[in-house]
């Protein structure tokens, strides 16, 4: 009886950790959903009214999967990883623009798999449209090196421009290396990068013309992780036909500071978990990241909506928050890394330093009708992160 009860009293309290690990989380998913808020203004990333309720739902529901993939992981063997990935036709990897590290893992993945391949190996390179499908061909056969590439697709001028080139390159150099059949698959030409549908049909459609050349050929699809996690993309059009002969592998998420909160702190760097998210067989692997490359969103969003404010002395006082909001940020993602056991008590200090940079930045800008109609809404939203 009296074992019954410390086993009871046990199971209660490991269900009430996880359950307060959940509540937690789910306060931060929603923390994420309003910074998404803050980061997605319509007015200057000129995303049209219609696509934007599509494009800010997939954005939470990758953020949810993301959430329900770390609290059903298991761990599993290296050696279990490398059979699945060797047996699989399709393997998905969720590319992070940002993430430099996570380019080189999948260049080495890639240049691991290819070699002594015997079966054709198609890959997809988001960065790059099918209006320059004619360069990567180029590229792919040795007529020009990756700098040449870089110049041919106009990279500096266009929608990956903010992101770092050399983790691609590390990538295409591989692909080159192995001679890969590679397709260019950002969206089709006169499509906005917001219509999400549009260029994911465009990619399955595009992938399953090259199926149709060589039925025994393998894929491994390099694109966005939100286009992999989020509800009726890539995975979902995949699935149907591939389920039992696709893996979908990540390492790492765009919004990180979830994944620490809830996969294992104490387990090493690198380990491997497996989950069945969207019933097809999911690795994460577990790396550790740099909260500097984490904030570039912050960066990014004084700075594309500086130009929107019309009053100068009003844009300077606004670009002046941008190095405060992405400190503050800084310090809580690596307190989380470090102290991942105070993630609460690091939460409602994020909290209160947001609605002091609201509260700061409202006096300096409410004469800006602009600024007060974009951006007043979602800074007040950000700020209210509390935990009441």
């Amino acid at each position: 009886m009296f074992k019954t009860i410390i086993i009871s009293l046990v199971l209660t309290i490991a269900a009430m950790s996880s359950q307060a690990s959940r509540d937690l989380s789910q306060k931060l998913f929603q923390m994420h959903i309003n910074m998404s808020d803050l980061y997605l203004v319509p007015e200057y990333w000129d995303i049209p009214p219609q696509l934007i309720k599509a494009f800010k739902a997939n954005l939470a529901a990758s953020l949810k999967n993301e959430v329900e993939l770390q609290v059903s992981t298991v761990s599993v063997a290296p050696a279990e990883v490398e059979k699945t990935l060797a047996s699989s036709k399709i393997i998905l990897l969720g590319d992070s623009h940002n993430d430099v590290k996570r380019h080189a893992f999948f260049a080495a993945l890639i240049d691991r798999l290819s070699t002594g391949a015997t079966q054709k190996i198609i890959t997809t390179v988001e960065i790059i449209g099918p209006e320059h499908q004619g360069d990567l061909d180029r590229f792919i056969a040795g007529g020009m090196n990756v700098d040449q590439l870089k110049k041919a697709i106009d990279y500096d001028n266009s929608d990956f421009r903010i992101y770092p080139f050399e983790g691609y390159a590390k990538i295409l150099n591989v692909l080159q290396k192995h001679k890969i059949r590679a397709l260019a698959v950002y969206k089709p030409v006169g499509t906005h990068y917001a219509d999400l549908k549009t260029r994911e049909k465009f990619v399955y459609e595009t992938v399953e013309k090259e199926f149709a050349l060589d039925r025994k050929a393998r894929l491994i699809l390099v694109y966005g992780g939100w286009h992999l996690l989020g509800e009726n993309t890539l995975t979902d059009r995949f699935a149907p036909q591939y389920r039992d002969q696709m893996v979908h592998y990540l390492t790492g998420f765009e919004f990180p500071e979830l994944r620490i909160l809830l996969s294992r702190p104490k387990t090493p760097d690198g380990t491997v978990f497996m989950s069945k998210l969207k019933n097809v067989k999911t690795y994460y692997q577990k790396f550790s990241f740099n909260p500097r490359a984490n904030a570039v969103k912050f960066t990014d969003f004084f700075e594309y909506g500086s130009p929107l404010i019309q009053d100068p002395a009003v844009r300077e006082r606004f670009l002046a928050l941008a190095p405060i909001m992405v400190d503050t940020y800084e310090r809580l993602m690596e307190s989380f890394v470090k102290e991942p056991q105070n993630t609460l008590t690091f939460y409602l200090k994020f909290c209160n330093q947001a609605k002091d940079i609201y509260k700061m930045s409202m006096p300096l800008m409410s004469h800006d009708r602009l600024f007060m109609k974009i951006f007043a809404p979602r800074l007040k939203k950000f700020a209210q992160c509390d935990l009441n």
